[in-house]
């Protein structure tokens, strides 16, 4: 198989943490990695062949597309690829053009739900590009989808022939509970060693719901602290919190390492995203929340987009629905009153995670349907 990848190895997006994963969990012998960009020293155990595109040029230009044919015709010459996997939907229309010359050459297509919809709003506009979608999806040997939600986005353009829903994993031998006390890990990380601690990982933006949380902190105790971790400018969060008078109770670390990130999780006691709909974004599934269970949080998300299937509502955390402060209010408070609940449901969200959402289950799902072509 082989795969076009924009960003290899992953930085801190939750797609490239997905491609990286899933990647490393097929056999070796069976992968060939196309990237854009330099694959630097690192090591991987299958072949990864560079484009060497700059990084301030647009890999999926029209421009670039001789430079991808001519790589592709080289590595199919060299390889035999069973099937050539576009990671992205830039590298699908080149996939689908490459097709169009040489029509033996089979392809397919990941879908991450934010890359359908701003296709989908392109082609409200443009009848072409409504033909040409339509076109690219029915002539893919196989799509694949993070989740059912995504899948149904699929569903509105065409009823694909092959479509597959492989879920994100997690790393449960890196993301786990860890044998240190809390207020020892909370010491170590520079936060207070008591109180009531959230978590929220993921980037600044308003449809991840951190605006609600630092609105709900106005009307929890001063025990209650919030810890915020990603990557980007969190400026507007920051000035948010000091106007709702809790910043000194927030801690903006921005973006950590895994090994950083781990303690950060273990040091916490609920993890939370509570997500919100918007029209130009949406959240196709969040690793974030299966990582979370897996070092033993509850976690609070929202019943919005695929975030549904990634947590076990009741059991694993909860679901707000809709996602107001009121809401999140209750349930926090809920969980500071109830420390068994807390525990019970991180206990079932590593479980839930063990069971259903490790790397190795979602590389086989995906392998099993790439043989079967």
């Amino acid at each position: 198989v082989l795969y076009l990848i924009h960003d290899f190895p992953p930085l801190s997006g939750g797609m490239s943490r997905y491609y990286h994963n899933l990647l490393g969990h097929l056999p070796p012998d069976e992968v060939i990695a196309l990237i854009s960009h330099t694959a630097g020293d690192k090591d991987f155990r299958f072949p990864v062949i560079s484009a060497n595109i700059p990084l301030n040029k647009n890999y999926s230009a029209l421009s670039m597309y001789p430079r991808w044919f001519s790589l592709i015709k080289t590595i199919v010459k060299r390889y035999s690829p069973g099937i050539l996997m576009a990671c992205s939907l830039g590298f699908a229309k080149i996939l689908f053009s490459f097709s169009t010359i040489h029509p033996r050459t089979g392809y397919g297509v990941f879908f991450h739900g934010l890359d359908i919809l701003h296709e989908l709003k392109k082609t409200k506009r443009n009848p072409l590009k409504k033909y040409r979608l339509k076109t690219l999806l029915k002539k893919s040997n196989i799509i694949v989808t993070n989740s059912k939600y995504t899948s149904g986005m699929i569903h509105r353009v065409v009823e694909p022939r092959n479509l597959v829903v492989v879920y994100p994993g997690v790393d449960i031998e890196t993301f786990k509970p860890l044998k240190v006390p809390v207020q020892t890990l909370r010491r170590s990380l520079g936060l207070p060693s008591d109180g009531f601690f959230m978590i929220y990982v993921g980037r600044p933006v308003k449809r991840k719901g951190l605006g609600i949380i630092l609105r709900a902190m106005k009307s929890l105790p001063d025990y209650v602290f919030l810890t915020v971790i990603g990557p980007g400018d969190f400026g507007y969060f920051i000035d948010l919190a000091r106007r709702y008078g809790v910043l000194k109770r927030v801690y903006f670390e921005g973006y950590t390492e895994d090994t950083t990130l781990i303690k950060f999780y273990n040091a916490s006691d609920v993890f939370v995203m509570p997500v919100i709909e918007s029209t130009d974004d949406v959240e196709g599934f969040g690793i974030v929340y299966l990582e979370a269970m897996s070092t033993g949080l509850p976690v609070i998300g929202s019943s919005i987009g695929g975030v549904k299937e990634a947590i076990n509502d009741g059991v694993t955390g909860f679901l707000l629905d809709p996602p107001s402060v009121d809401n999140l209010v209750l349930i926090l408070k809920r969980l500071i009153d109830d420390p068994q609940l807390k525990h019970t449901m991180g206990t079932a969200g590593r479980q839930w995670v063990v069971e259903n959402f490790q790397w190795k289950i979602s590389a086989n799902k995906f392998r099993e349907a790439y043989l079967s072509l």
